[in-house]
């Protein structure tokens, strides 16, 4: 990958290795990713791709990976930071926001205490970081946040606990926030006040976003660009409106073809056949050779290369439909 001097984070070749049973298991397998100031990336994928393996090895966040590759913020290798510079990192320059809200807040601290915890462990009064706290609730809209801020975590809804861990990952005012299925455990209609809030905050801020999500529903309206996973690796990645009017590789396409579609009288959706390659079992060549219909004997030898695909921006690691393009 190429290295850009404008890019606000860039991952490149990241590679994510665990041991199970005394054994290297490889759940991400060269990974690339290049996100901008201000730019909005989906990462999309069936669950077991590894998108939230890849979030958490950006962050560092598990002792237990051996990680390889980069991960370059602000043009910074996250990967040659210590420990300690690494804490620096997360909160105050990237904010983290996890699925389930309700685990990762602690139930024995007042959600004052947790909002404003970012700010004390960077030496902020604890006057002003209560006061920053109240006033990152209240844009988030928390009703009644001054009050609120010295209630638990059980006396608050899930969209409101949401709101809370919006508010911890966005307090100390960081570059990048990565949101990892941050709507998946809440109904429609929370999940839509949720991504709007996100939306609305990130253009306000100029804040980049990276998120992950399996539920294609939701990228379309919040996206600028999407990168799509299987087995560990990048399949394709493309500009938002790009990716849902000419999806290259045959993985996108099944995962479109089950998305319904409210603005066709006939609505046929379409399963994929087959199962994610287990970690551990990603066989040579592509990876999603046993599920694609235009597979070929090529599949099984090559593992297929990231080229140029009709638009700028827009790659596919398929070598059926790129080099068959290219002819």
């Amino acid at each position: 990958m190429t290295v850009d001097s404008e890019a606000l984070l860039q991952v490149s070749g990241l590679t994510v290795d665990v041991r199970v049973e005394a054994r290297p298991v490889r759940l991400v397998d060269g990974f690339d990713l290049t996100i901008h100031r201000g730019e909005r990336v989906a990462l999309v994928g069936e669950s077991g791709s590894g998108k939230s393996v890849t979030a958490r090895a950006i962050m560092r966040l598990d002792p237990d990976m051996t990680l390889g590759g980069t991960v370059a913020f602000r043009g910074r290798d996250l990967m040659s930071l210590t420990d300690k510079q690494m804490r620096g990192v997360r909160g105050s320059q990237i904010g983290l926001v996890f699925q389930d809200p309700l685990r990762s807040l602690n139930p024995l601290k007042t959600i004052g205490a947790q909002v404003s915890e970012p700010l004390r462990l960077r030496g902020v009064s604890q006057s002003e970081a209560w006061a920053r706290a109240r006033e990152t609730l209240d844009s988030l809209g928390v009703v009644n946040a001054a009050e609120r801020m010295r209630a638990y975590p059980f006396e608050f809804s899930g969209g409101m606990r949401q709101r809370v861990a919006l508010a911890i990952a966005l307090v100390a005012e960081p570059d990048l926030l990565i949101a990892d299925e941050p709507t998946t455990a809440l109904d429609t209609l929370v999940q839509k006040r949720v991504l709007t809030l996100l939306d609305d905050i990130a253009k306000d801020r100029g804040l980049a976003v990276l998120l992950i999500t399996h539920d294609l529903g939701v990228v379309a309206s919040f996206a600028d660009r999407v990168s799509v996973m299987y087995s560990g690796r990048n399949v394709e990645e493309a500009p938002v409106r790009e990716f849902y009017e000419n999806p290259g590789h045959p993985y996108s396409q099944g995962l479109l073809a089950a998305v319904p579609r409210i603005d066709r009288d006939v609505i046929e959706l379409r399963a994929m056949p087959g199962a994610p390659v287990r970690p551990g079992a990603r066989p040579e060549g592509c990876a999603f050779r046993a599920r694609c219909p235009l597979a070929t004997e090529r599949c099984a030898e090559v593992r297929p290369a990231s080229r140029p695909h009709l638009t700028p921006g827009h790659t596919v690691a398929c070598d059926v439909v790129t080099l068959e393009m290219a002819s």
